[in-house]
């Protein structure tokens, strides 16, 4: 019954998250109005808002204007709750704490945003920060916190400044922040892992012609991978 509702509240929360990604890098208020179609703007009813089903249900168009509903939504509103019962399962079996859903939720966001707009907005990073350092100090330490700080601060920017042309500023704030949360040879690892993943998914795709070299590519996606990548060696005993 647990994973019931735990999928059942993930696929909300994770409809908020998508709502939150649209409008907050675009300074648009959604807290207090109601939703509307993507197209024709016209406010859509309850019912054409449950996740996953109201996608199915209308045989993945809208109701108003019968145009094709983004796909996004329909991946997000699986793969989230999926992955947030894969979360769920590890904290039960005490492989993982707290900080890992702090940490995957703000890169989930974060992941949405830079699909969406190429952008991570420095509000939801400080507000990242913040709660990773109360978080961090609590367990582990001042001594711990500056140190991590320090080290991911100066390592990624001088990897930032030899290599602009490859990553966003967003990027490499993110991985400061992810040093401080799990530690900078954690959050190295998941760095290396994102970069093999990037590697081998954009190598074939432009293999395949499949994109383009100038097009600009998201990197959050793939440290959002290479973050489940290193849980998953973790929790099998690679890490």
């Amino acid at each position: 019954m647990s994973y019931i509702l735990v999928f059942i509240y993930s696929s909300v929360f994770g409809s908020f998250l998508h709502v939150c990604a649209q409008n907050i890098p675009q300074k648009k208020p959604f807290l207090f109005r109601l939703s509307h179609c993507d197209y024709c703007k016209q406010k859509i009813s309850f019912k054409q808002m449950i996740p996953i089903f109201s996608y199915f249900i209308q045989k993945g168009k809208t109701i108003c204007c019968e145009k094709a509903l983004y796909k996004m939504y329909l991946w997000q509103e699986i793969t989230f709750p999926a992955l947030m019962l894969i979360m769920y399962q590890f904290y039960l079996m005490h492989f993982i704490g707290i900080i890992h859903f702090i940490i995957f939720l703000f890169l989930y966001y974060f992941l949405l945003t830079d699909i969406y707009f190429l952008h991570v907005p420095n509000a939801i990073l400080g507000f990242f920060l913040i709660v990773t350092l109360i978080f961090q100090l609590l367990n582990r330490g001042i001594i711990f916190v500056i140190s991590q700080f320090i080290i991911s601060l100066v390592a990624y920017s001088i990897c930032y400044y030899f290599a602009k042309k490859g990553f966003g500023l967003g990027d490499i704030k993110v991985l400061i922040i992810l040093g401080v949360a799990v530690g900078f040879v954690a959050s190295y690892k998941i760095f290396i892992y994102a970069l093999i993943i990037a590697a081998i998914s954009l190598g074939v795709a432009y293999l395949a012609n499949k994109i383009s070299r100038k097009k600009m590519i998201p990197f959050i996606p793939f440290i959002f991978l290479g973050y489940l990548s290193y849980l998953c060696l973790k929790v099998g005993g690679f890490e």
